[in-house]
């Protein structure tokens, strides 16, 4: 079960929002402040945090530069009702991996959370050694009867 943290300073905004999760099967783990919000994330290690920017105590932009420097999987989503460029890039400079516009939608939101939890594929290794180009050269040969056979 995946699990998120909302911190939140607006209780009835917070309930509103664990109620959607909670219903999409997810555990929920609320905060009112920056402080709390920091405690329960390394207590807990969500994959997701919703963060609210203007809080008591320590702000968004706090909350993401903490949990980034000690959690670094976790997917940090700030909401905010300001719509300044300078609150966004200052959020995602923070260490925020996406910047939500309230009020937001169950729609919005899982569009952003689908997005930051899919899995990056695997690059293949840039440089391969000798025996592996060898094994990988051979595999799709037929064998001919003509092949070097090792002396005894």
């Amino acid at each position: 079960m995946p699990s998120v943290l909302i911190i939140e300073d607006d209780e009835d905004g917070r309930r509103a929002i664990a109620k959607l999760f909670a219903r999409a099967d997810w555990k929920v783990f609320e905060a009112a402040d920056g402080d709390s919000g920091v405690e329960l994330a390394l207590r807990n290690r969500p994959e997701v945090i919703l963060c609210d920017l203007l809080m008591p105590k320590s702000n968004g932009f706090q909350v993401c530069r903490t949990i980034r420097q000690k959690l670094q999987p976790t997917k940090i989503i700030v909401v905010s009702g300001r719509d300044y460029a300078v609150d966004r890039a200052s959020a995602l400079e923070a260490g925020a991996d996406e910047f939500l516009l309230k009020p937001i939608t169950w729609e919005v939101l899982r569009e952003s959370i689908d997005r930051l939890l899919t899995p990056i594929p695997k690059r293949p290794r840039a440089t391969a050694s000798a025996e592996e180009l060898a094994r990988s050269r051979c595999r799709g040969r037929r064998r001919t009867g003509m092949e070097a056979t090792p002396a005894a």
